[in-house]
């Protein structure tokens, strides 16, 4: 990584699994950089004869040494490296665009402890530079110093407000549960740069994740107009008509998302959680899910929904025949072992055939998978129950009644909205 843009979506950390698929405008992840430079090759404007001064200072070895740290840095070889950093320092002056270059190096290795005082000298050389200030907070939030890096960003957009430090400024007010600080940045944010389709994902997705959820459709649907070729802005705004029960809105939005980008996992997940109330969409949504499983995806959830779409269709049918229901759910549970929905409706698919034995060893393997599914205790009290073992179907329907009382339904919509920020789940 030697090369770094002057833009959030390159450094400062990879972005991981538990981030949304789509990219926040901030999210997360870049230095502003150009080579280790700021913007212009310097933090602030300089004089010809500063720069011919600092020349002449600097030695030869400054590269060398500059390089060496690189591997250093790499192979994890700390004091190496804190004895090369020190040389430097010696050498070369905050002023001096190589000393903010050294700060990048130990901050793109995620050395902050060294990063963040050769961050504090730059600023302090250049307190007006707005990269030298926007790179410093972004390392306070890496480190997780989230107040330091709210005060650094709070002054710098004192005097230079721009859209990316605000979206920055809300993730950092995100993390130190200052929710409604948060939402007025992000807001900010998308009302100066409104041609930034990152920046009014951000906003609207912070509105929904905190259940402001009308204003969040408002933000999504403008972002759609706006946006009409934009993918998340659709799957935001149909995960929002989901949340608030509008299935048939999540469907219609949904099934214009796959026009978009027909192979999307987001998108088949989501629509498979809106086929039960979905209305006059049920013949779509199941198409588009027979479509998409043609081409072969390894996508555990698409194959769940379209076996738990056949056994629906199966049961309404004069003469049910749940095998090829039976079929796609297994492949769902042999691609991810851990599916404990996949399992339950296995099991349900047993029962429904009278194979209320067999279910067991499958609802075991659901609970063992996600001992709160509610409805797989549940369905484990009907099997006992139907096998005459009164005491243990007791104690499931005592146990699925108690995860109910938590609000198990409420939590579920809400934890679809996590499949935005953790689509592996």
């Amino acid at each position: 990584m030697v090369m770094l843009k002057r833009n959030q979506q390159e450094f400062l950390y990879s972005r991981p699994a538990h981030h949304h698929l789509f990219p926040r405008a901030f999210p997360i992840s870049s230095l502003i950089v150009v080579a280790f430079f700021p913007v212009a090759g310097h933090p602030e404007p300089q004089t010809s004869s500063q720069t011919a001064t600092q020349t002449v200072q600097q030695p030869s070895e400054v590269p060398a040494i500059m390089g060496l740290l690189e591997t250093q840095l790499r192979n994890k070889q700390s004091v190496a490296a804190q004895q090369s950093v020190q040389k430097l320092t010696n050498l070369l002056s905050p002023r001096d665009p190589r000393f903010f270059q050294l700060a990048s190096l130990c901050a793109i290795h995620e050395d902050y402890a060294t990063a963040i005082p050769l961050m504090e000298q730059v600023r302090a050389a250049f307190p007006q530079s707005y990269d030298v200030s926007y790179n410093l907070s972004l390392a306070y939030f890496r480190n997780k110093n989230y107040a330091k890096a709210a005060e650094t960003l709070q002054i710098l957009l004192g005097h230079q407000p721009r859209a990316e430090a605000y979206n920055l400024l809300a993730t950092v007010q995100e993390q130190r549960k200052r929710y409604l600080e948060a939402v007025r940045a992000f807001q900010k944010a998308a009302e100066l740069e409104p041609g930034n389709e990152d920046y009014r994902y951000d906003y609207a997705f912070e509105l929904l994740r905190h259940q402001t959820n009308q204003a969040a459709i408002a933000i999504f649907a403008s972002g759609v107009r706006d946006f009409p070729k934009s993918l998340k802005l659709r799957l935001g705004l149909g995960c929002a008509y989901y949340v608030i029960g509008k299935q048939e809105d999540a469907a219609r939005t949904l099934l214009e998302a796959i026009t978009i980008e027909p192979r999307n996992k987001l998108v088949y997940l989501f629509l498979g959680k809106t086929y039960e109330q979905a209305g006059s969409f049920q013949a779509a949504i199941t198409d588009a899910l027979r479509a998409y499983l043609e081409q072969g995806p390894q996508d555990p959830w698409a194959h769940y929904h379209y076996g738990t779409i056949l056994y629906l269709l199966a049961q309404s049918s004069p003469k049910p025949d749940f095998q090829a229901a039976k079929s796609y759910l297994s492949r769902a549970v042999r691609m991810n072992s851990r599916f404990a929905e996949a399992y339950l409706q296995l099991a349900i698919v047993l029962q429904t055939e009278g194979q209320n034995k067999e279910s067991l060893p499958v609802l075991g393997r659901a609970v063992r998978c996600n001992p709160k599914l509610a409805a797989a205790h549940y369905r484990l009290g009907l099997a006992y129950r139907r096998l005459g073992e009164k005491d243990k179907a007791a104690a499931e329907f005592a146990l699925s009644e108690k995860l109910n009382a938590e609000n198990q339904t409420g939590q579920a919509k809400q934890t679809v909205i996590q499949f935005l920020v953790e689509p592996g789940k």
